[in-house]
């Protein structure tokens, strides 16, 4: 077993060119930890936010990487529900452009038998998707749920994991009564530069102002995956387990885009900047 590990580092923020190669030594897995020999790691647009410095809590320095699909080489004090060799995934938020990584309490089995590659592509996006529908949305029998940006992985899940949606209008056919749930920001980096004036929409915009909202019995809430990760750990390993249970029965076909190996990170951010591909963008290690 190797404690050497390869990652696509952002050193500072910037381009594409400044994702660079780094070879670490990693420390023994500390209590509650296990390393894993990373299989397939997913490009999130959340990735490229970290790169260029407009995401809150993990800016440059930083090693990006969201979520990953893996197995277990070897196993910290204290970790009793994992074994070495076995297959698991997880949300991570960053720190999965590698090789190899030590991970703490994230993480749940993986099904054998279904591609890495397509796995990851569920992990974040269908995890988001099905929290939003399930557990923030919660529509009751009948009613219709607006997806907006359905351009995203995360509306592509909606397609498998929802029931009555719609994705060919925005925030404004909202009905009155109803509820809209943000979680990205998708305008922010237009050809590979932070876009100042999608910033600012994205935090003033007066479509949504407690007035307007009030006057029409509407509500908006927010969903971000790592909080909710965090703050409520036993629905996220439910609902993981769930969607990954959901790919192996062959209910949920996640949408695969392009791959590309893990020190092209650099290209996987270009095309999913340019928005060339359509589906899930996916890092592989040999």
């Amino acid at each position: 077993m190797s404690d050497q590990a390869l990652e696509m580092h952002i050193p500072r923020k910037g381009a594409t060119s400044v994702l660079s190669a780094v070879e670490r030594r990693l420390p023994p897995p500390a209590a509650g930890e296990v390393r894993v020999a990373i299989e397939a790691v997913g490009v999130a647009y959340a990735d490229i936010m970290m790169r260029q410095g407009v995401y809150a809590g993990h800016k440059p320095p930083v090693t990006p990487g969201y979520d990953l699909v893996g197995r277990v080489e070897a196993i910290g004090p204290e970790v009793s529900d994992l074994a070495i060799g076995q297959r698991v995934a997880g949300i991570t938020v960053f720190g999965s452009y590698a090789t190899r990584r030590n991970v703490a309490r994230w993480l749940v089995p993986a099904p054998e038998g279904v591609d890495a590659g397509r796995l990851v592509a569920a992990v974040l996006n269908g995890v988001t998707a099905w929290q939003m529908l399930h557990r923030v949305a919660n529509p009751a029998p009948g009613e219709w749920v607006l997806v907006h940006g359905a351009g995203g992985g995360v509306a592509a899940a909606f397609d498998h994991l929802g029931g009555k949606h719609f994705k060919t209008v925005s925030m404004p056919a909202l009905r009155p009564g109803g509820v809209g749930v943000f979680y990205g920001a998708y305008d922010v980096s237009r050809g590979g530069k932070v876009n100042p004036l999608a910033v600012a929409d994205l935090l003033l915009n007066a479509r949504f102002s407690s007035l307007d909202l009030f006057a029409k019995g509407q509500g908006v809430v927010a969903y971000s995956s790592e909080p909710w990760r965090d703050g409520r750990p036993a629905a996220y390993r439910s609902d993981l387990s769930t969607v990954l249970k959901l790919v192996a029965d062959g209910v949920l076909t996640p949408e695969g885009g392009a791959t590309y190996p893990l020190r092209a990170a650099a290209d996987a951010h270009r095309a999913l900047e340019a928005r060339s591909v359509t589906g899930k963008i996916v890092l592989l290690n040999d």
